[in-house]
């Protein structure tokens, strides 16, 4: 081996010192002041996204108060009345029996019936 500073690696590094690197530029200053009209136009637009969603959530919802819905019957065959979602899960954690009488009278009005004649299901049980 060689002694520490000479050798082949002592003429690359010689090589290497004439070389001079470039400094790099100096970045660009932006201005670090937004403008006012900027920040109130976000301001605005945040705040027109919540009221609209505020008020599509209470359209959805109804008029109807909730502790009136949910002492209302349950309902008939025939007359299906929907039942939303936050309605269902309000029932399922305070009167399961009335849950499952509802989610009854919701399966009848959507899912398919084995009972009428032209039914694919009615095939389908058969076998």
């Amino acid at each position: 081996m060689y002694p520490p500073g000479e050798g082949p690696d002592k003429d690359v590094e010689k090589y290497l010192d004439d070389f001079e690197l470039p400094r790099p530029c100096a970045l660009p200053r932006y201005p670090a002041r937004i403008s006012r009209m900027r920040v109130l136009a976000v301001a605005a637009s945040i705040l027109a996204a919540c009221g609209t969603s505020v008020w599509l959530v209470l359209q959805t919802a109804g008029t109807q108060n909730p502790a009136t819905a949910l002492s209302a019957p349950p309902s008939e065959a025939g007359q299906s009345q929907r039942v939303s979602a936050m309605e269902l899960t309000h029932l399922a954690l305070e009167d399961s029996a009335r849950f499952e009488v509802e989610m009854s009278a919701a399966s009848r009005a959507t899912l398919p019936t084995f009972r009428r004649t032209d039914s694919a299901l009615r095939v389908l049980a058969k076998e």
